[in-house]
């Protein structure tokens, strides 16, 4: 069951993920009876990220993890929607643990009308590993622990190839990404 929003784990996270995401400006409620909120926070103008709230208290949840979501501000929708489906598939992984650097695809656009084929789980982009692993979560009980929030970057399918291929892999792709100045903040690029 999820805790109530005023919990200590809630008001540890928000002072967490506040300077790196920007304020919180909305919250959406668990819908179908999940108890996987979203928060939406706003880090400028131009960016929005989505972030589930409750996630480790969820049944089938293995460890302690939460995903957001930071695309372009126009792409609330989409980031909100790209949270929830990572979650859904956490909760459902019946395998191994997520890891940073792991991903999932689709034989079809994950978002209609996009080349959007999979997500990647990953430490937030210009960020710290400390940001990622954040060791001060603080569980309703009281007690204190290590909760990890991975970044949900969508993945096109010429992306995917170069995740799956031997020779390349991760850095492979986020050298690519700077290279060629990839927005990878856009859900709907092709």
């Amino acid at each position: 069951m999820t805790p109530p929003l005023d919990d200590p784990y809630f008001t540890a996270l928000h002072k967490h993920v506040t300077p790196r995401l920007g304020p919180g400006y909305a919250y959406a409620r668990p819908v179908d009876d999940e108890g996987i909120g979203v928060g939406m926070h706003r880090l400028n103008p131009l960016q929005i990220t989505a972030i589930t709230l409750g996630l480790p208290f969820q049944p089938g949840a293995k460890e302690p993890a939460e995903f957001a979501c930071s695309l372009q501000s126009d792409q609330e929708r989409e980031a909100h929607y790209l949270v929830r489906l990572a979650a859904r598939w956490f909760l459902k992984n019946d395998e191994a643990s997520v890891g940073f650097g792991e991903w999932i695809q689709s034989g079809e656009p994950m978002i209609d009308g996009t080349g959007i084929h999979g997500l990647l789980f990953d430490t937030f982009p210009h960020g710290t590993t400390t940001f990622s692993v954040f060791d001060g979560a603080v569980w309703p009980d009281g007690g204190e622990g290590t909760l990890q929030i991975f970044a949900v970057v969508p993945l096109t399918a010429p992306e995917i190839e170069v995740l799956e291929d031997p020779g390349q892999g991760v850095e492979a792709l986020w050298t690519r990404w700077r290279e060629e100045e990839t927005e990878i903040w856009n859900a709907r690029r092709e």
